[in-house]
């Protein structure tokens, strides 16, 4: 500790900087999160639902368990209708239904899916939250054009749509949960479109389009097989192949298909690796170690110059007399060679398959003279949600923009940059191709809504918001509020049931006055904006935030005694 206070002396900081102490292995959450890359014990870190049983999760036991939903972020089982849209720079391509989805990281994607509620029970159905979900998918390679006409395109489903959406924009590498769940785990990810199926009337998938690109023969593939699971799994095109772990799956096409497997892969894995290899035709398991020369002759024209099999160089080796050096389970040469040495084996605890656990934050944010502002809500709850502003969800996997009813036509129309604001100025380093979800008040999904202790779907039936209560106020009419937002107006005693007029000259008085955050001002002299009087700052507080900061209306609180209106200002730090 004591040196902890000569660091803070050393660097000047003020003197009530506090110094926390921090045991190994005890690190609580607050301090994990300074780490993106934090890493513990595998078996505590690994970010997963409790079972990858494929089905386990169905739609009616996520409706009726939404924190279940959000730990898992699935809103339902994935079964719902779909259409799916390609977005190129010339067009926009509804692509027919087929047994394989392809795409293609050069372009994105919109889809519009269909939420599934099997329960005829309003409760549950209510508890689901949306009817809609427009998904947005980049691929790496899109260009900013296309991008930009996706999001242009999928926004634009998002605001006319006439029931209850909710909008995510995602990144290839950065797919969500359910996203993936859609496809049953059998998504699969091409470098080009050399590699694309036709789509001719018998769905026969196995049929490639040769136009030559990437510099390798159009008629073969590899594909690396990644996750467990049909939420977690997706197939993605590798060129040249140039590694493969003992952990991993691949499926390997060329004038036959194979789907290799590791030896440390697990059975779940290898399921999913043979589904995909369905899909590209009749397929041959092989195992690792077990594989036959004609496997190798297949991918040798798609691999690197040396293959790393779990972190050892399969490059040519020849003895002192000449002869090859051959390992049981070595990739062979075009001639049949061997080329390798014996296999040897990654550890068990790689960060590429350990996720730290990630607590969801809750933040309110604004934009002011186009300047970004955050603040953390500690121990948030639904009543901290103001329909009046805007917040981010942090949940790690997707960051979620909450949009209240209220919040002005020029902060609404801006959400998709006021969350890549958040995700570039956020003191935990994120990547910014983090998926977000913009979600409207009242349209709240249970992958949302089970990250609360508790959600009331009606607390916000009667809410009266600021441009409400000055017309009544105006005429003759008092808000009584509880300081959450929701209030009831009643007409008010005095003459001709108007309000005294030494009160309601305060009240007109205390409504001239530009309106902004608590927490703006409670900073710095210095940081405050320029019409803002240090000594008054209570008068740019608004009605809901001063009655709930002060237990009092502000006519209440200007009858009080000077000295007493200090002391209160001071404890609040408005002074």
């Amino acid at each position: 500790m004591g040196n902890g206070r000569a660091f803070v002396k050393k660097k000047k900081y003020p003197y009530s900087t506090p110094v926390i102490r921090v045991v190994e292995g005890h690190e609580p959450a607050e301090f994990i999160r300074l780490f993106p890359s934090w890493h513990g014990d595998c078996n505590e870190l690994q970010m997963k639902p409790s079972s990858t049983i494929l089905g386990k999760f169905d739609s009616m036991t996520l409706c009726q368990r939404p924190k279940m939903a959000a730990e898992t972020q699935l809103i339902d089982d994935g079964s719902g209708e779909r259409k799916i849209f390609r977005i190129t720079k010339d067009q926009v391509i509804e692509m027919p239904t087929t047994k394989a989805v392809y795409f293609t990281t050069l372009n994105s994607y919109v889809v519009q899916y269909t939420v599934v509620s099997w329960s005829m029970n309003p409760n549950d159905s209510e508890s689901v939250g949306i009817k809609q979900i427009i998904y947005q998918w980049n691929g790496s390679e899109a260009s900013t054009e296309i991008t930009n006409k996706a999001e242009n395109f999928a926004k634009n489903l998002f605001d006319t749509a006439n029931q209850k959406t909710m909008f995510v924009q995602m990144s290839e590498y950065d797919e969500t949960p359910h996203f993936l769940q859609m496809f049953e785990g059998k998504l699969i990810i091409l470098l080009s479109e050399r590699s694309l199926p036709h789509n001719n009337n018998n769905n026969n998938n196995n049929h490639i389009i040769s136009n030559g690109l990437n510099g390798h023969d159009s008629e073969s593939l590899v594909l690396k097989v990644f996750g467990d699971s049909t939420y977690n799994a997706k197939a993605v095109e590798v060129f040249p192949l140039s590694s493969m772990s003992a952990k991993e799956c691949f499926v390997v096409k060329s004038q036959h298909v194979w789907v290799w497997c590791g030896q440390s892969s697990t059975g779940d894995a290898r399921e999913l690796a043979k589904n995909i290899g369905a899909l590209l035709g009749e397929s041959s398991l092989v195992l690792e170690s077990k594989e036959p020369k004609e496997f190798w002759r297949s991918v040798t024209n798609l691999m690197n110059q040396s293959l790393i099999m779990n972190g050892v160089n399969h490059s040519p080796n020849t003895s002192s007399n000449g002869s090859s050096s051959i390992g049981t389970a070595s990739p062979i040469n075009s001639n049949g060679s061997s080329c390798g040495t014996t296999l040897q084996y990654l550890g068990s605890c790689s960060p590429s398959s350990v996720k730290p656990r990630f607590q969801a934050q809750l933040f309110a944010v604004w934009n002011l003279r186009n300047k970004f502002f955050s603040e953390e809500i500690l121990g948030y709850d639904q009543t901290d949600l103001s329909p009046e502003c805007m917040y981010v969800l942090d949940a790690g996997i997707i960051t979620y923009v909450w949009l209240g009813k209220y919040v002005s036509s020029h902060e609404k129309v801006k959400y998709m940059n006021m969350a890549q604001n958040y995700l570039e100025t956020v003191p935990i380093a994120r990547r910014p191709t983090t998926a977000i979800g913009v979600i409207h008040q009242n349209d709240e999904p249970n992958v949302f809504k089970g990250f609360f202790d508790s959600w009331n779907t009606g607390m916000w039936n009667n809410y009266i918001n600021y441009e409400q209560k000055r017309q009544m106020v105006s005429s003759g009419q008092s808000v009584i509020t509880n300081g959450t937002g929701n209030g009831v107006a009643l007409p008010v005693n005095g003459v001709n049931g108007k309000l005294p007029p030494s009160i309601l000259n305060n009240q007109k008085d205390f409504d001239r006055h530009q309106k902004y955050p608590i927490v703006m001002l409670q900073q710095e002299i210095d940081l405050l904006p320029e019409e803002v009087n240090p000594l008054k700052r209570e008068v740019h507080l608004t009605h809901d935030d001063f009655v709930s900061l002060f237990n009092m209306s502000f006519y209440e609180f200007d009858e009080l005694p000077a000295w007493k209106q200090q002391e209160l200002k001071k404890k609040h730090k408005l002074f």
